[in-house]
């Protein structure tokens, strides 16, 4: 039997001291208020809104810190009345939701089922989903409304779905979690673009196995309500909430596949006795479950009941923030965040900031879920609050961060941001396109008269040679390669791409030359009528070029604007 261990113990050679750490101070920023049990906080990658799941069924959008009207998806009808631990668990958008517009919701049904279903964003309105829309791809029969689980998220590098679904609840408890032909008490990942409603992934651990739920990636849970999985390492953090004595954070390395930890043999790094499992079954203590990375107990104060497992910081905001861990629970509402360095098993820098975090200290109860930000920064979110409603908050710094490069000033750490998205930096020379310099920015065209613009462009060193310029089409079209690199001058009008002029060739074609530090010119001209009328008091910007004939060259130029006038 595995011997009792004291309060904020994790596996083998943890340490989690709570001592000081130098960092960023750290504070809280409302993002939405007026909120009706919310448990849930998600965001499109780059997308400046907040998507918040409210438990009864409804998800709610917030834009500049107020909730918007209108909310986008109203699934209430299709909710358990009887809310409890069921509702509206949360939702996943899908990785390239700006071309499909699918999103993901995992939910309990009114018969107590957990259902995942896909929706699609209407085509009219993008504050709006398409209520019609519904596919279910997964139905798990459930005996209970508890133990539901209720995370979901696309994984950061394979785009599989996971979902963590619960025990099932019973008193026993049932061996569900042990149980691998069975998807209660696990994590599951199936492939929603690889068939209907889904494919299963070929190398999930019981694929092909026609005894086992091979949609199973990991098992032995009780109910991982929350999980989160690095966007820079793939690692998996899951937290598990306990049952008589114990709460419990697991972890899974990227690619790591069938792991079982423990439930209901073991409830934390502890035997659990109370168990139904009728033999034969893996005894307590067996070297094959795998031990929590971090457990606390019931008997510490303030009492804690429900672990909520959260999110490894990787915003760029607060850059001596990145890796740490971060994690609450329901019912005291400390927020505490730690390293983990998988290959010592080792915890350090454990901190809590419910004090710098928590909008009303000493009160913090109820948080519900941490959530990420269309920029990767860390959401938390409260069930309710002393002001009776729910609310979320995004973590920022109380004071600048010591260590930040800011070319464009808008408080985001530049190497984080291009780490994020590569799109900012497509000349690959480590600093934001949008703050290179342009010797013709903001020079105005008439639109009557025509004229020329000669503009200098970078797009570093590795692109030394010959350079092309396609300023504008009727189609938008990428030009001609001139050497291994195509560079089109496209215009973005609000909302057309490509100057309309219909009928019309390419306005004009000219061809330069990048030096050996890949920095050039080239020049846009057009005479009188070739510009049409309807581009007068708009504007154009971003000259970027294209994949090179082989699909190798993945770059673009600085932003440029030209206005048009009379």
């Amino acid at each position: 039997m595995r011997c009792s261990t004291p309060p904020f113990v994790a596996g083998a050679l943890a340490v989690l001291p709570l001592v000081p750490v130098a960092q960023t101070p750290l504070t809280s920023e409302l993002v939405a208020e007026g909120l009706l049990a919310p448990v849930h906080a998600t965001a499109p990658k780059g997308d400046d809104r907040v998507f918040i799941c409210e438990q009864a069924g409804v998800i709610q959008v917030a834009v500049g810190g107020a909730l918007l009207p209108t909310p986008f998806l109203d699934i209430q009808s299709k909710i358990s009345p009887l809310l409890g631990e069921s509702g509206l668990l949360g939702m996943a958008f899908h990785p390239k939701y700006e071309e499909n517009g699918y999103f993901y919701v995992h939910y309990t049904g009114v018969s107590t089922d957990s259902i995942v279903e896909r929706y699609t964003v209407s085509a009219g309105d993008p504050n709006v989903a398409d209520a019609g829309s519904a596919t279910v791809l997964l139905t798990v029969p459930r005996p209970t409304l508890f133990h539901n689980g209720g995370a979901i998220q696309f994984g950061p590098f394979d785009d599989m779905l996971y979902v963590g679904i619960g025990d099932g609840g019973t008193l026993g408890p049932e061996c569900n979690a042990q149980d691998t032909a069975s998807l209660l008490g696990k994590i599951i990942r199936i492939d929603v673009d690889g068939g209907f409603p889904y494919a299963i992934p070929p190398d999930n651990p019981f694929a092909g196995d026609p005894t086992k739920a091979e949609e199973i990636w990991h098992y032995g849970l009780r109910n991982p309500w929350r999980f989160g999985i690095d966007r820079v390492n793939g690692a998996m953090y899951i937290g598990d909430v306990g049952a008589s004595d114990w709460e419990e954070i697991d972890y899974a390395k990227q690619n790591a596949k069938g792991l079982n930890y423990g439930w209901p043999l073991e409830e934390g790094n502890h035997c659990f006795e109370f168990h139904n499992c009728q033999p034969p079954f893996t005894p307590c203590g067996d070297p094959s479950y795998k031990i929590p990375i971090y457990e606390t107990t019931h008997l510490q104060s303030p009492f804690p009941c429900a672990m909520v497992g959260g999110y490894v910081y990787q915003g760029c905001a607060i850059p001596d923030l990145q890796g740490k861990y971060f994690f609450s629970d329901y019912c005291n509402g400390n927020i505490y965040s730690f390293r983990y360095n998988a290959a010592l098993s080792l915890v350090s820098a454990f901190q809590e900031h419910t004090q710098d975090l928590a909008p009303f200290f000493p009160q913090s109860q109820f948080v519900t879920s941490f959530g990420e930000d269309g920029d990767g920064e860390l959401l938390f979110v409260y069930h309710v609050t002393p002001e009776f409603d729910g609310k979320v908050y995004r973590v920022v710094p109380a004071s600048p961060p010591g260590i930040l490069v800011d070319c464009d000033g808008d408080g985001l750490h530049d190497p984080c941001e291009i780490s994020f998205d590569v799109t900012l930096d497509l000349d690959m020379d480590g600093q934001l396109d949008a703050c290179q310099s342009l010797s013709a920015d903001g020079i105005a065209v008439s639109a009557t008269a025509g004229g020329e613009v000669n503009f200098s462009l970078h797009a570093g060193s590795a692109f030394g040679g010959r350079l092309f310029l396609l300023a504008g089409s009727t189609t938008g079209t990428s030009g001609f390669p001139i050497g291994l690199v195509t560079i089109p001058l496209t215009f973005d009008l609000y909302t057309n791409f490509a100057i309309v002029h219909a009928g019309a060739p390419p306005l004009v074609n000219n061809t330069g030359f990048l030096n050996a530090s890949g920095e050039g010119s080239c020049s846009f001209s057009a005479g009188p009528g070739l510009i049409p009328t309807s581009l007068i008091g708009t504007q154009a910007y971003h000259a970027y070029a294209l994949l090179d004939p082989l699909g190798l060259v993945d770059f673009a130029s600085n932003f440029v604007t030209l206005f048009f006038e009379l």
